[in-house]
Parts: structure tokens; C-alpha cells; sequence
């Protein structure tokens, strides 16, 4: 263990929860990049029932990267909250499930497995586990594309351009023109092995989690809306009828037609696409 390393885990460890926030439900949407979970957010917080549901962990992944520094417990709730409200809503991803664990554990539980796969993902796995019980209530929901490739070309893309999400500003007139892109068949398998890695990861932690959680598609986030959000409130014991409150501010980076000619281009080198 470096002594950079040891000294984040030592600030995490004094920054982490020394008592429980009964008072607070928690909400936490478990995602990975390019399935369309900040679209589901925005849905989410324009209700005025879930807080304000985003990456509020991106501070944890930046200190191992020698970046930003630890908030204040305080600090770190009121980005999720809305008001007074008593709902802390966040957006997890994968990969940020590890320093999640890592920040949740002790130094002592963490030094010995941060450094190795194994450990790591032993962290990652345990860390839903470790914060639903300081809350008064947690509710899962996760969250994934169907379409493993439409996920894929989304991500390298967006790596590509440094386009990742699109405001609206009027009418929906579709996505806007964008240069031709052209990823090699070792790119995109790569990026599709990572993808089904941070699926796998989710999956281990939801299973271990102490509450039940429920599964949506970006599809029918994207086609459903706002209708999709009736069961999501419905699981977190929220008023079905408050989703007619929600507005889309949202666009799609990626065309129909776009993400259909890169499919078939790729599908005609390989010649099969493992779904």
C-alpha cells in the first residue's frame, strides 16, 4: 500500500458516517456510463419526490486519482437532498462502487484489498450492504441497457467527442448532426467486456444488499416516459400519481439511425453480436 493510498483511506475513514441518518430515506439508482442514468435522474428530480439524484460519489473517485478532497458529511447530503426534504438521492455507478466500499469500511478492513482485484471487488460488492442500514429507508433500483452495443458505441463515442449529454432547449428535433465515427473491432469488444464486467458487479451487489431492489431498461425510460416512473414510485412507497409532475430535459447524443448503420458495420467484420 502507497502512502498516498494510505493516507486517502485514513481521510476517508475520518470523513465516513460515525452514526446512522435514520431520519433521511435514501434513494440510489446502481448504473454504469451510457445507460441513460442521468436522463433517469433529471425524470426523477423534476418530480420534486426523489431530492436530487446524481453522481454525488465523483469526489471519492477524483482523491484516488489525487484530485478534490473529502466534504463534510453534511456537505455530502445536502447535494442529494432537496430543501428540507427528508429523501437523499444519489446515482452510483460501477465503478464507483469500490470507493464507496472503501470509504465505508475501515482502514483496517480496506489497506489489504484496495490494491488487488480480488479486494477490490470485494469491496465493491459489500458496500450497498454497508449503507442501506444507515438510512431510515433505502430503496434499489437499477438500472441497464438491452442493447449492448447501442451501450458500447455510446461510450466511445461520447469518450470521442466529450459530448455526453445534451440540454434541451425547445422543441425535440432529434440529435444533432455529428461527424461520422468509425471504432475498431477490438475497441468496441473491449468496451463490451468492460460493460458486461460493471453488470456483473451491480448484479453481486444488489445481492448482497439488505433490501430488495427493482430493475429498469433505458429502453423503456426512453420510450415510457413518464408512465416508467409509476413503479418506480410505487417500490420507494411514493404516490404513483406524482410521475405527471415530471418533465424530459433531456436529448439523445446518438441517432437511431446512426446507431444502426455503426451496428450493422460492425456485425458485417465480425459477424455475430453477443448479446
Amino acid at each position: 500500500m502507497s502512502a498516498p493510498q494510505k493516507t486517502i483511506l485514513t481521510a476517508l475513514a475520518e470523513a465516513s458516517p460515525e452514526t446512522d441518518f435514520k431520519h433521511l430515506d435514501c434513494f440510489v439508482l446502481l448504473s454504469t456510463q451510457r445507460t441513460g442514468s442521468t436522463l433517469v435522474c433529471k425524470d426523477l428530480e423534476s418530480t420534486g419526490a426523489f431530492g436530487v439524484p446524481g453522481e454525488h460519489l465523483l469526489w471519492l473517485t477524483r482523491m484516488f486519482n489525487k484530485r478534490g478532497a473529502v466534504p463534510t458529511m453534511d456537505e455530502f447530503l445536502s447535494r442529494g437532498r432537496s430543501g428540507s426534504g427528508n429523501m437523499f438521492a444519489i446515482n452510483i455507478m460501477a465503478n464507483q462502487l469500490i470507493y464507496l466500499g472503501a470509504w465505508l469500511a475501515s482502514p483496517e478492513e480496506a489497506l489489504p484489498l484496495i490494491n488487488t482485484p480480488r479486494g477490490s471487488r470485494k469491496l465493491a460488492i459489500s458496500a450497498l450492504q454497508k449503507l442501506s442500514p444507515l438510512f431510515g429507508a433505502t430503496y434499489l433500483v437499477s438500472l441497464k441497457r438491452d442493447d449492448i452495443f447501442a451501450t458500447t458505441f455510446s461510450r466511445l463515442k461520447a469518450r470521442a467527442t466529450q459530448d455526453y449529454h445534451r440540454a434541451d432547449s425547445g422543441p425535440d428535433t432529434g440529435p444533432k448532426d455529428s461527424p461520422s465515427l468509425e471504432f475498431s473491432t477490438f475497441e468496441i469488444l473491449q468496451e463490451m467486456t468492460s460493460i458486461e464486467r460493471s453488470y456483473i458487479m451491480n448484479a453481486d451487489a444488489l445481492e448482497l444488499a439488505t433490501v430488495g431492489h427493482m430493475a429498469i431498461s433505458y429502453d423503456d425510460a426512453a420510450e415510457n416516459f413518464p408512465d416508467y416512473l409509476k413503479p418506480v414510485m410505487q417500490h420507494c412507497n411514493l404516490d404513483p400519481a406524482l410521475s405527471s409532475r415530471a418533465k424530459r430535459s433531456l436529448k439523445k447524443v446518438v441517432s437511431g439511425t446512426e446507431l444502426k448503420d455503426q451496428k450493422d458495420s460492425f456485425l458485417s467484420r465480425i459477424g455475430f453480436l453477443t448479446e
